[in-house]
């Protein structure tokens, strides 16, 4: 499948854990369908994240994480990464 982009999905507040729960899998393969990979994770101390897991973080350290997501993306050349949507 030729991707066309990469969706970046962003939790609001709260504990995570995107596998064991398939978060928005319905909603992942739709987009996935429509040629499109999807990109997500866990926040620090859930899940399988290593570290503490603190509630009520600051939104400009939120947008600092999601920027150093995009960083890594395209730094490591993964498939969509030229064309990055939140």
């Amino acid at each position: 499948m030729n991707i066309k982009g990469l969706v970046i999905i962003v939790h609001g507040d709260g504990q995570t854990d995107v596998v064991a729960g398939q978060w928005w899998y319905d909603v992942r393969h739709s987009i996935w369908e429509a040629g499109y990979a999807t990109y997500m994770w866990d926040k620090m101390g859930c899940g399988k994240s290593e570290g503490i897991y603190k509630n009520g973080r600051d939104v400009s350290d939120e947008a600092s994480k999601v920027m150093e997501a995009i960083d890594n993306l395209i730094d490591n050349k993964i498939n969509g990464s030229d064309n990055v949507g939140l």
